[in-house]
């Protein structure tokens, strides 16, 4: 039933940089937003298509998700909005040079314009989504939760905290696999089997196609 109605919402996908990050850009009839500007801001740009974002939502600090940030943030003057807890390393992310990869040189840092905490919304135009602090991959690590006008959930973008078929590595600074396993079993694993899973790297997958093969989804 969610995916049916997710028609509503468009979801475009552009995979970027050298990782290969998921860049999301969200629009309805009144609505833009864009999550996880990762690298290459002329093709975010061209797909925008004239649209200028509402809202720039990170769903964390990590530099493959950030790294158009600065140059998007200067062509369109949309607001950025990140979890509280990793809002300064965004800021400032020559604070990450223990997290670079090889020789790369931090992205350029961003002025946050809203500090979120769980249980935000964020409001785009006609589009809602529910901030759920998801730590594990990080301190502030955040999933985006979608629903329909009648509340039902659709679509959760949930970052580096679930995959298809897998979770986000903990192993990098403020990485934690106890709050990684308690923010998929507690936030993410409630959720309807249908909901449409968006994850920071790889194919799209549902809450009921994890909840069979991944154990952090079982109850």
């Amino acid at each position: 039933m969610a995916i049916e109605h997710l028609h509503r919402l468009g979801v475009e996908r552009l995979v970027l940089g050298p990782i290969r990050t998921n860049t999301y850009i969200l629009t309805t009839d009144s609505g833009c937003v864009v999550i996880d500007p990762a690298d290459d801001c002329p093709r975010i740009i061209r797909h925008l298509d004239g649209r200028t974002p509402d809202v720039i939502v990170l769903t964390h600090r990590h530099f493959d998700h950030i790294g158009a940030l600065a140059e998007l943030v200067e062509r369109t003057s949309s607001p950025v909005y990140a979890h509280e807890l990793d809002a300064d390393a965004i800021a400032d992310p020559a604070t990450q040079v223990d997290e670079l990869q090889d020789d790369d040189e931090p992205p350029a840092g961003v002025r946050i314009s809203r500090r979120l905490e769980e249980g935000d919304i964020i409001h785009a135009g006609d589009i809602d989504l529910g901030v759920i602090h998801t730590p594990g991959h990080t301190a502030g690590g955040i999933s985006l939760l979608y629903r329909s006008a009648s509340g039902e959930a659709l679509a959760l973008f949930s970052g580096d905290t679930l995959f298809k078929g897998t979770i986000g590595r903990t192993d990098l600074h403020t990485g934690d696999y106890r709050a990684i396993a308690s923010s998929i079993h507690d936030k993410i694993a409630v959720l309807p089997d249908g909901v449409r899973v968006y994850p920071g790297h790889g194919q799209t997958t549902t809450i009921g196609a994890e909840r069979s093969v991944n154990r952090l989804m079982r109850h």
